[in-house]
């Protein structure tokens, strides 16, 4: 199967990757959705710079201001700025994305390779547990265990609580994707061939196995991220997320649910639920594009 695949390339002189990137970047939305994470990511990275005034500074005579040239965003009922508030939001929301993500996938990745790669015994025992998993919603699962995590962490640390629930039970779709491709996968000639030179069982998974699963990888990575972000915001705008006055774009959103604050300062969470909508359509233009890059027959 790679002889062809590898004919092919030097007939028309091009990688599966410049393929792919040739593919991917055909789709105008996920162009500017690349610009747009990425202008987002250089936001919350520079948000010292961008951002001068402090976040988290009250500022009592200048409370409750609409947009203004001196606060672009307006200003929150105690006087803090909400641009400065929104920038830094990012920070918190994007950071959740990622950490949690990683884990989630490094979680999923593992399992699903072990999994279908050994079958029989362990193969049940994986199944069985993401099936658990995946039989409740896991915003009740992850709503249950915040509190609990905040409660051994210290205040401080309670961000971090977070990522790790959230990657601690979204990855067993992943899995179930990677068991099923290893389970065709580990029966390829390369496979056995590198199994009849002594390859070890690791090396099998991890060094000739794992490549092939890389596409399906980086589609799930990108949608989990929009996801893991509107799980914070959700979490966030119940309570039980980001606590104040650490700004994150799900908190800020959340004073919202003050009737007074939706009707008479709106510039408070407009900014915040902007970022977060314009953050997850850009990702999400970027996941369905890469997908069809990656996997030209579902176009």
């Amino acid at each position: 199967m790679l002889i062809p695949a590898t004919a092919q390339s030097l007939s028309t002189g091009n990688s599966p990757t410049q393929r792919a990137w040739k593919r991917f970047r055909r789709s105008k939305l996920a162009l500017v959705g690349l610009v747009v994470v990425a202008i987002m990511a250089i936001l919350a990275i520079a948000a010292p710079i961008v951002a001068q005034q402090d976040p988290l500074k009250n500022d009592l005579l200048n409370r409750s201001k609409p947009p203004t040239a001196e606060h672009i965003f307006g200003t929150d009922r105690t006087g803090r700025d909400v641009f400065s508030r929104t920038i830094y939001g990012g920070r918190i929301s994007l950071l959740v994305g990622l950490v949690a993500v990683t884990l989630s996938v490094s979680i999923g990745t593992v399992l699903g390779l072990i999994s279908g790669f050994y079958g029989g015994l362990v193969d049940n025992i994986v199944m069985r547990l993401t099936d658990v998993i995946m039989a409740f919603p896991p915003i009740i699962i992850i709503m249950a265990a915040v509190p609990i995590v905040a409660n051994l962490l210290p205040s401080e640390a309670t961000i971090y609580g977070i990522m790790a629930v959230i990657g601690l039970l979204t990855w067993p779709q992943l899995a179930r994707l990677i068991r099923g491709q290893t389970l065709v996968l580990r029966n390829a000639e390369y496979v056995i061939a590198a199994q009849s030179l002594g390859a070890s069982k690791g090396r099998q998974m991890f060094v000739h196995i794992l490549p092939q699963t890389l596409a399906s990888l980086l589609v799930f990575a990108t949608f989990g991220i929009a996801n893991a972000i509107l799980l914070e915001a959700g979490l966030s705008f119940l309570g039980q997320g980001v606590q104040p006055p650490i700004p994150s774009w799900g908190n800020m959103v959340e004073t919202a649910r003050s009737l007074d604050i939706l009707e008479n300062l709106p510039w408070t969470w407009f900014a915040p639920g902007l970022f977060i909508v314009v953050t997850v359509v850009s990702i999400n233009f970027i996941g369905d594009a890469l997908r069809d890059a990656v996997d030209p027959k579902s176009r």
